[in-house]
């Protein structure tokens, strides 16, 4: 139950289905299907009740219960480098933009402009394309944001993080509508709710406009990335759990999971549900309480277990994602909902399986993707063997190798020095199982054998490291790698010339 005076969702709802009925307008007919690209920042995969967290995400729930859950699915390690797979179909290392640091405010780093985005390639299929919320893959120039990237609206912010309300990040506001500062006009609002609210504006418009044509909406929610702020609601379900971090945190995902209620609710008031693909994605594991520093912009309260560590590492607590597939009946047959998928799945590879699996689009030749549409393996699991034949999976590349990871069948190989390596519980406190201060620097699991990365081979497996990392150099030299983009902050970026915002800077 909800505490508070804050009752959008149902009065949303009441509204919209009333305006719906007066205005009588009949079901957009359209032969491809509407995909709505819900990508959760930071969630953990124990920040959702259906992976056992301590409180209920009901909605959530429901919605991956309705379709298909990919249980073996992974991401890059943090922000940039996975929203780059995703909008190119292609490894973070091969757009350069794999930096664990991610795409810093004031820097030229972005999507490089031959590697075409999903946006940019659904509008070659007629698609309507709208963005909301976080980009953080590039902004110097124009043409390096969202609508210079294929997006006919945008409506968020495009650095890395952000205060919740007052939509600053370090000394500057960032918040846009298309190409206009609008961070007066939505100050101190909750970046969540302004989605909410934005969504119902795309849907409204599409519903009274005469055109047909599918939408696309990827919706790039800001939580539940630091900072940790208080949500505009405090809910019930929260009340069990002790430690501060965590119940703001519990808060927060409540708030979250009622606004994908919302859009679930809206797509099935404007008769557009039954038509709809929705894809549910985090970016990267989440952010543990890894480091006793509560106000640290890279401390958080996410839970990843029973997998090791967390964001920014290659543990599995780091790369092991949730993923899967929702939407109406025309879309998931009904024999498939509630089922699951261990097929070996990434990030790149929901740019195929939205265009040359689900609409049948043919891809560009001369693109290099990494990515391979899932769409077969899923819609014919008795076969996915036969379907299906990916084993091995980069999971990352930095620093020209020495920082990089393979998974191979059973086996797991990393190396380079992780940001830390323990295993944290869920109720936010600095309590690690397991607090060695692990100094390895060189991995190897049997994934199959130790999921939890317990036992490191590496030491006793010499031939084995040595393959995998000819595996990784091989790639580096023979498969497209692209060193890391300049991260250089650049002077002309700074705020102060661009009235208080982090603004585009090159002509």
């Amino acid at each position: 139950m909800m505490k508070g005076a804050n009752i959008l969702f149902p009065c949303l709802i009441a509204v919209l289905i009333v305006l719906i009925r007066s205005n009588e307008v009949p079901p957009k007919a359209t032969t491809k299907p509407h995909v709505l690209f819900l990508l959760v920042d930071d969630l953990g995969w124990t920040d959702i009740s259906l992976h056992n967290a301590e409180y209920e995400t009901k909605n959530i729930d429901a919605l991956l219960e309705s379709g298909i859950e990919l249980t073996n699915y992974y991401t890059h390690l943090d922000c940039s480098p996975t929203r780059s797979a995703i909008m190119t179909g292609q490894y973070s290392f091969k757009n350069g933009l794999q930096n664990i640091a991610t795409i810093g405010p004031g820097t030229t780093e972005h999507i490089p402009f031959e590697n075409p985005t999903m946006a940019e390639l659904l509008k070659e299929q007629q698609y309507s394309t709208h963005m909301l919320g976080k980009w953080h893959l590039g902004y110097a120039a124009w043409n390096m944001t969202p609508t210079g990237r294929g997006f006919d609206s945008y409506f968020g912010y495009m650095q890395g993080m952000g205060d919740y309300y007052n939509h600053t990040i370090l000394d500057g506001y960032d918040f846009w509508d298309n190409q206009d500062d609008i961070h007066t006009k939505v100050m101190n609002e909750y970046s969540t709710g302004l989605y909410d609210k934005t969504v119902h504006k795309i849907l409204d418009a599409y519903n009274q406009s005469s055109k047909a044509e599918p939408l696309f909406i990827y919706m790039a929610f800001q939580t539940v990335h630091t900072p940790i702020e208080i949500s505009p609601n405090t809910y019930d379900e929260c009340n069990g759990i002790t430690y501060d971090g965590r119940k703001i945190y519990c808060n927060k995902m409540q708030y979250l999971d009622n606004t994908i209620l919302d859009y679930v609710n809206a797509f099935k008031a404007y008769d557009l549900w039954d038509d709809t693909l929705v894809i549910f994605s985090t970016d990267n594991g989440g952010m543990p309480y890894w480091e006793d520093k509560p106000n640290s912009p890279v401390v958080s309260y996410g839970c990843n277990m029973p997998h090791r560590a967390g964001k920014a590492t290659l543990f599995e607590g780091g790369v092991h994602g949730i993923g899967a597939i929702a939407g109406g009946d025309n879309v998931i047959p009904s024999h498939l909902r509630g089922t699951q998928s261990n097929i070996l799945a990434h990030a790149i590879d929901w740019l195929p399986t939205v265009l040359a699996g689900v609409i049948g689009a043919k891809l560009p030749d001369n693109v290099p993707f990494d990515g391979i549409s899932m769409w077969d393996a899923l819609m014919n699991p008795t076969q996915s063997t036969a379907l299906w034949n990916r084993t091995t999976l980069y999971i990352d590349i930095e620093k020209n190798g020495t920082f990089a990871g393979v998974i191979d069948g059973d086996m797991k190989f990393f190396q380079g020095e992780q940001m830390y390596t323990a295993y944290f519980p869920c109720n936010g406190t600095y309590t690690p199982y397991d607090n060695t201060s692990d100094t390895d620097t060189v991995w190897l699991f049997n994934l199959k054998n130790d999921p939890g990365e317990y036992n490191n081979l590496a030491k006793d497996n010499p031939d084995l490291v040595k393959k995998y990392q000819n595996m990784i150099y091989d790639f580096i030299e023979n498969d497209g790698y692209v060193p890391e983009q300049d991260d250089t902050m650049q002077i002309d970026s700074n705020p102060i010339f661009h009235n208080g915002v982090w603004a585009p800077f090159l002509n």
